[in-house]
């Protein structure tokens, strides 16, 4: 399994992979959320290709016309009319995922999330080949993005050891939940104090894990 692989059933499925740092809260809001056609298109990384595209109207329906309150209505639109989806298949499974991108100071940062509009995952498929029942928390797996030309896209993923000391030596003084016993870590400070955090680290070169680091070239 790729490390993008890894990175991407651990947003989707929960924040159990100690390698890299998962939230409760995205980064983006509908404050802060922009858009870059640059990510859009075919990408590859080893064995895994996957399609970014943004999310088609027909799903954004489905997503907004179930909200009842105004404001959350308008908050829910700014939102996802300006998120993307990347859709990834491997052995007759269908993963998607929804990827908001925001900028901190000069820095490019996405969220990836599990696409909860719509799931094509047979749940005894996939108790026979990864174990447990189809349940999830939805988490955001974060990375700053960087594209040194149009057809090279990096993924910077977040260094969950250089974080989590940060959080012991009482540098960070955000919410989290960590359960020792099954190594999980799980930052549940809102969207707001993510941000500042990010300030404050986005630059520095310990924030980023070089081993979960991630280049994916355009086919198309």
């Amino acid at each position: 399994m790729s490390k993008l692989t890894t990175i991407l059933l651990t947003a989707l499925l929960t924040a159990r992979h100690s390698s890299c740092t998962t939230s409760l809260f995205s980064i983006s809001t509908y404050k802060n959320i922009i858009t870059d056609k640059r990510i859009e298109g075919v990408w590859k990384t080893n064995d895994m290709e996957f399609t970014i595209e943004k999310i088609p109207d027909t799903i954004l329906q489905r997503i907004i016309a179930p909200r009842t309150n105004p404001l959350r209505r308008i908050r829910d639109s700014i939102l996802y009319y300006q998120s993307y989806m990347a859709n990834y298949e491997k052995s007759g499974i269908s993963y998607q995922f929804n990827l908001e991108l925001t900028r901190i100071n000069h820095n490019l940062f996405i969220d990836i999330g599990p696409a909860g509009f719509e799931s094509h995952l047979d749940e005894t498929l996939w108790q026979e080949r990864y174990g447990g029942k189809l349940e999830y928390l939805p988490t955001f797996t974060m990375a700053k993005v960087e594209m040194p030309s149009d057809s090279v896209l990096v993924l910077n993923f977040f260094n969950a050891a250089f974080i989590k000391d940060r959080f012991e030596e009482g540098k960070i003084r955000m919410k989290y939940e960590e359960n020792k016993m099954f190594d999980l870590f799980l930052i549940t400070a809102s969207s707001e104090e993510l941000q500042h955090f990010i300030y404050k680290y986005g630059d520095d070169h310990r924030f980023y894990d070089t081993k979960t680091r991630v280049l994916l070239k355009r086919i198309r």
